[in-house]
């Protein structure tokens, strides 16, 4: 009986404690990206786990990411897509209030 209690606490416990996933869109601003970088960004997301969509808008230089984020994060999406071609152009985030937590 006292076997069967700790066993129910410990799954219980797993159950609620786990994350399995949280997906996400994250929208990337890449500055001069045409048509022809679009086979090499694909290539370069391909080796990454998480990444579920991905769509392209050269016209807005924007691309579109639909991800997992327990297995990559949005640095490593950006890291991703400067280092598929040369002279992409991917700035960093701003932040969006002047210091953390107002």
């Amino acid at each position: 009986m006292k076997s069967f209690l700790i066993l129910s606490v410990l799954s219980l416990v797993c159950l609620c404690g786990c994350r399995r996933e949280d997906v996400r869109e994250y929208r990337v601003e890449v500055r001069n990206l045409t048509e022809a970088n679009i086979p090499a960004i694909k290539k370069a997301f391909s080796r990454y786990h998480g990444i579920r969509d991905v769509r392209f808008n050269p016209q807005e230089a924007q691309i579109a990411v639909v991800y997992d984020s327990m297995e990559i994060a949005q640095k490593n999406i950006r890291e991703a897509i400067r280092t598929a071609q040369a002279g992409l152009v991917v700035p960093e985030p701003q932040p969006k209030h002047g210091r953390a937590g107002h």
